[in-house]
């Protein structure tokens, strides 16, 4: 471990995610030389992860960490960004419309999507069709692929043209069967753990863009 003076330790590993591509930071708690400290922030500062705490006093390079996730809020994120996944494969297949922004939270989420307007989207009939794969409980299976091999596979639905070009390498989130997309966020292991959603808002975000608000159904 090494300590970033006044903003945060740096673990050998972690399982914190950082925030990043939309989805929040990890919380949670590291245990230090028998003090809890509350997990602020976590993020990446090149080629390391910084764990931010309120201070790093009487914390030294070297020290045994011990840490726990707030696991209510992870398994959130990795619900709400798998839906992301399956969302925007519904909305490529049937407007052929890139997911272009997104922020998830635990409880909640929204998405961009271009070109596409609002006066065409339905948002009753995403919601049916997201139920309809849910219900087959298809896989979520992670490992990485070389771009060489995506670049043909129909099921990869956005350009990698858009990731940066020296990354020959990626890690694969897949929807067994449906959906392959590059992604270093958080999932869950299968679409059984989703529940309905509904859309709640879309809104124009200019020409050619909409907003969309969603949430799972209680």
């Amino acid at each position: 471990m090494d300590v970033k003076e006044g903003v945060g330790i740096i673990m050998d590993a972690t399982a914190f995610y950082p925030k990043g591509g939309g989805q929040n930071a990890d919380g949670g708690l590291l245990f230090i030389d028998g003090k809890e400290h509350e997990v602020e922030d976590v993020r990446k500062d090149g080629e390391v992860i910084v764990h931010h705490l309120a201070s790093t006093i009487g914390i030294s390079p070297g020290d045994s960490v011990q840490g726990v996730l707030n696991w209510k809020n992870r398994y959130g994120n990795m619900r709400m960004h798998t839906a992301q996944h399956l969302i925007s494969a519904i909305v490529k297949d049937n407007y052929g419309a890139d997911t272009v922004g997104n922020q998830l939270y635990p409880d909640k989420a929204r998405m961009d999507f271009s070109p596409l307007s609002k006066q065409d989207f339905e948002p009753e009939e995403v919601a049916r069709i997201f139920s309809e794969q849910i219900s087959k409980g298809l896989s979520i299976k992670i490992y990485f692929a070389e771009r060489k091999d995506l670049n043909s596979d129909p099921r990869v639905r956005i350009s990698l043209n858009r990731l940066p070009p020296h990354i020959s390498n990626l890690r694969v989130i897949e929807i067994d069967g449906y959906d392959i997309c590059p992604c270093a966020g958080t999932h869950i292991k299968s679409l059984k753990e989703l529940r309905p959603i509904e859309i709640t808002r879309a809104k124009s975000k200019g020409k050619g863009r909409i907003r969309v608000e969603y949430w799972f159904v209680p």
